[in-house]
Order: structure tokens, then sequence, then C-alpha cells
């Protein structure tokens, strides 16, 4: 056993219990190390000084310019624990030490060796990007006559500068584990626990085929949709194309095809909101212009409104579907414009949208498995008749129904003079949400850019998706993001550009 000894300068820090919530992974961050997916234990007898919990990294790995340390652990016999990494280049271990923790129950845990830590002999050398490490432990000191018993999971050490997304991909403690008066989605019908992938791949069939019987089934995909350019213009770093793109059996829709320079095959985004100028930045409302700003960062865009131009007039589609069903048919078969393009990798190909947009965006993705992830910006999550502008009542959304006609504009929330309707009556009546929707993209990743209408308590609602990843082996595919105004913001921006920049060009995918 290794014996206590005096450890030099090291700084002492309260334990931080973090919220349950997703992991950080090499999704989201420059992973350099990942050990003991089980518990690993150590239990010392009352004579000895200390108990250890070593584990090697091999090979050596060099760190980062911000070096992480985050795991779970239950220590019983003790409230402190140290942590110590060796770094090789200095020949010295780097330590901190954790007070005060709670005995006796499993904790996480985070530490910042670059900022936090000191050498054992006390140098004042820094710890720098490029240092190597061979070895990290664990030890816990034994006070007089105390059984020690130490064991330590999920162990990930990893460089924090790349870490931006990690934040946003878990809920605020008070939201962590909470599911709200949601249906389960891990229930079948008929009560049966959903507990394996293929429960999932059974349970998600059921689950469409409610939805589909309620919004509408889409006719046959566009095997070959038509994509007719018109004008060119340069802009920058990328070539902005208007074009005319396919939609439906006999619909198109003008649209900007962004294409960047360079050969390919680059990611590609679908764009979608009430017009196409204001996506490319040729409209007037600021941070809307998603396909400008991804086509500068290396991704073809291609950016649309609904056909016929009038998003007030989108009620009733091809054979019967809601208006919001027919949009995602729309999105499908422009996807599939963009994954014919030579300059297009199809597997890398996402959707993104704001507001009228966003529901679109969620709709198209959600219900069309080949898009490879997704963002929505304040779409509205869930069926919230508190919230006017979640309002999927509304029937160019998904009240539509045949001989019944609502006025322009926005009524408001159903009443009695705007009683539910259509699709959204039928989703109520039967206790569907969101959420259920949501769950289809499993485990593709999205991102909920919120606003007014998506504040942290959505998370009640995008839990249950976690909770589906989790059965499916995934951690790290949902995500939110909140802003106090339904307007996106350059910070809420950023966030969604990274958000792509981790699941279309990383090599993120499994």
């Amino acid at each position: 056993m290794w014996r206590a000894l005096v450890l030099g300068i090291t700084i002492c820090l309260a334990a931080r219990d973090d919220a349950t919530g997703e992991k950080p992974d090499a999704t989201t961050l420059a992973l350099l190390f990942a050990a003991a997916p089980n518990p690993v234990s150590a239990r010392d007898r009352p004579s000895d000084a200390a108990t250890e919990i070593r584990l090697a990294i091999e090979p050596v790995r060099p760190v980062g310019a911000q070096t992480i340390l985050s795991f779970r652990y239950r220590l019983a016999g003790s409230d402190h624990l140290t942590v110590r990494i060796f770094d090789v280049t200095d020949h010295d271990y780097r330590v901190i030490r954790l007070t005060r923790l709670r005995p006796g129950r499993w904790a996480s845990a985070e530490v910042d060796f670059t900022r936090d830590a000191h050498r054992a002999d006390g140098a004042g050398t820094p710890f720098a990007a490029g240092h190597l490490v061979d070895s990290l432990s664990f030890v816990a000191d034994a006070p007089a006559r105390a059984v020690i018993d130490l064991q330590i999971q999920d162990v990930r050490l990893f460089d924090a500068v790349t870490r931006t997304l990690w934040p946003y991909l878990r809920p605020p403690r008070q939201y962590a584990g909470r599911f709200g008066s949601y249906r389960s989605l891990l229930r079948f019908d008929d009560g049966r626990p959903v507990a394996t992938a293929q429960d999932w791949r059974l349970r998600r069939e059921q689950i469409l085929h409610e939805w589909q019987e309620i919004i509408g089934r889409w006719p046959p995909l566009l095997s070959r949709p038509r994509l007719e350019r018109i004008a060119s213009t340069r802009r920058e770093n990328f070539t902005q194309l208007r074009v005319e793109v396919q939609v439906t059996s006999t619909e198109s829709v003008d649209a900007y095809l962004l294409m960047p320079d360079g050969p390919g095959p680059f990611p590609a985004v679908l764009v979608t909101y009430y017009e196409p100028d204001t996506s490319v930045g040729l409209g007037k409302r600021n941070f809307r212009d998603f396909a400008y700003q991804l086509a500068r960062r290396g991704y073809v865009a291609l950016a649309i409104g609904p056909p016929g131009g009038d998003a007030l007039r989108v009620e009733s589609g091809v054979g019967g579907l809601q208006p919001l069903a027919y949009l995602a048919y729309v999105a499908a078969n422009a996807h599939t414009a963009l994954a014919q393009l030579p300059a297009v990798d199809p597997a890398r190909i996402g959707i993104v949208g704001h507001s009228y947009g966003a529901k679109w965006a969620m709709f198209a993705a959600c219900l069309y498995d080949k898009f490879a992830a997704g963002v929505w910006s304040d779409a509205g999550v869930a069926f919230d008749e508190t919230h006017p502008n979640a309002n999927y009542w509304d029937p160019w959304y998904l009240g539509a129904e045949p001989g019944v006609s609502q006025p322009d504009g926005l009524p408001g929330p159903p009443d009695r003079a705007h009683p539910r309707l259509g699709a959204y009556k039928r989703l109520v009546a039967g206790g569907h949400d969101l959420h259920e929707l949501q769950a289809l993209m499993a485990p593709r990743p999205f991102l909920v850019a919120g606003g007014v209408e998506d504040g942290p308590g959505r998370w009640l609602v995008l839990n249950h998706v976690v909770a589906v990843n989790r059965v499916l082996g995934f951690e790290g595919r949902v995500g939110m993001t909140n802003r106090p105004a339904h307007s996106p913001t350059e910070e809420s921006n950023e966030i969604l550009y990274l958000f792509f920049e981790h699941y279309l060009k990383g090599d993120t995918r499994r």
C-alpha cells in the first residue's frame, strides 16, 4: 500500500457534486485519457496510512492548454481525497486535494490541473501544454482507526480549451434527472419497459406510427429532385447560386445554394425560414444568416422558404398532411437534392432554422433519419398553451382541419373562440407531446438554441431523449443554450456553429 507522505504544496478545494447529466466524451472535447467505465475499488485496514487507486496512462500522453480531470467517486471512512497526475516532463506529481467530501455516496467531481494543481516538491513551474503524463492517482488518507473504502469510476482526462459545448450538453442541477409530467418514452403502450436497443427500435416504430396516423403519411420521396441553377454571385470564400429546387412531384422553391471554395466533399446544412434571403444575409434581421455564416466556415448551405412563399398560407399539403408534416417532406426532398451534389458528403447533412423555421427543421430532422444533426432556434420544444408563440395549434402548423378556417395572424392560445383543431387537438387529447417526436432523433445529435419559448425548464422534456440515448449507449447528443429573448444572439449562434463543427466536421459519429 502507498503510505501517506507530506505532499509539499497542495491546494485544498471543496469538491463539487455535479448534476447528473451527459458525460464529456470525444464528441465534445479533446479527450486525452478515459478509464474505469466500471467502478475500481480499494480498501485499507485501520493500520494503513492511506489507500491509493492508480491508473496508468499508456502510452504516455501530452496534455493540452487546460487539463481537466472528471471522475465519479464513492469514499467511506474519510472526507478528503488527493488527486495526482505524474508529470513526466518535470519528474514530479501535480497534486490537488479535495476536502469536505460527503462520505458513503456516489458523487461527481471535476478538477483543473492547469489552474489549481501544484508540484509535490513545491516548485512553481507551470503545468504547460505539451508536458507528458503517465499516470493518475486517487489517494485517500486514513484518519486514526478508520477503515477507508474508495471507489473510482468514469475517469476522463481532457483538454478543456476545446470543451465549449460541454456545459450545454447537460441540464442545470435543478432539472437533472427530472422528467416532469411528460409520458415516459421508455415504456411500450402496454406498459412493458424499454431496456435494450432492440426494445427501442420497436418502441420507435410505435411512436412513429402513432404520429404518422395523426399528422399524415408522406407520399414517396423524390428519387432525383431537380436543382436548376439560375444565377451566380461571388461572395468572400464561397459562391452564391440562385437556384430552383424541386421539393414535391409538382412544386419547386426558389432557394440559395452556397458553395465553399475547394474540392470537397463538404458537410452541408439545410436552412429553413420564412424566405431564403434572410438566411444568406440579405434580409433586415440580425443573426438569422445561418446559411451565410456556415458557408464562410466551409459548409455547403441550402437556404429555402415554404412552397408558395407564404408561411401562413401553408394550411394543407400533399395527401392531407398537416402543414408541419408537409414541410418536413419538403425538407427531406431538399436533403436528397443536396446529397446528390458531388461537393457534398451525403452522410454529413444537418438542418437548422429559427422560429417558424425551427419548427420546420425539428419536424424534418425527427421524421427523416438521414439528417445527421439538427439545431432548432426557439421553436418551442413542448406543447405549451401558456406561451402564445409555441403556437402549434395554428392552422399553418398542426391545426389544419378541412372545411374550418381561422383568421390570419396569431389569434392566441386556444379558447372558446379558437378551439383546438386538426392534429393538434388529437395529439393533446391523446396525451402526446413533442418529446416523442424528438426521441425519433436518437442517437442523432440535436441542439435547442432556446429563447423565450425554450428556457432551462425545457430540460424536463429533453431529459426524456437523454434517457433514450443512454439505452442506446450514447452520451452528449442532446443540448440546449438559453438566451433571454426570442431573437438569436451572436453568442447563441457561436455555440450553434460549434455544434455543427463537432457533429458534422469532427470525427465524432459512430
